[in-house]
């Protein structure tokens, strides 16, 4: 592991965690991500050991929130005021009728 960098979460495969990755940097969390895959010439421990996504110790409980779909900042899911469909984190507009988060 990265000094003084603690894992939020594992994947398995490379693709869930620069989502994750991405979706946390997108909130303004630091984050990086730990792979063993001989540099590329055996991928497949990515499968099985995982793909193990760091930030720091500050930010951890906030990251897990985010990336639980529980926000940590208020921006959890939600129901649109307009149709009554579920919103999901870190959207701003109803993906069924296009009305903004209030």
């Amino acid at each position: 592991m990265r000094d003084g960098m603690t894992r939020v979460e594992t994947y398995g495969t490379e693709l869930e965690a620069e989502m994750a990755l991405n979706q946390l940097q997108a909130m303004g969390i630091s984050g990086v991500l730990e792979k063993d895959d001989a540099d590329g010439l055996m991928p497949q421990l990515d499968m099985i050991e995982g793909i193990v996504l760091l930030v720091f110790p500050e930010d951890a409980a906030q990251a897990r929130a985010i990336l639980q779909g529980t926000g940590g900042d208020g921006s959890g899911p939600w129901t649109c005021p307009a149709c009554g469909e579920e919103g999901e984190p870190g959207y701003d507009a109803c993906w069924n009728c296009g009305r903004e988060r209030m």
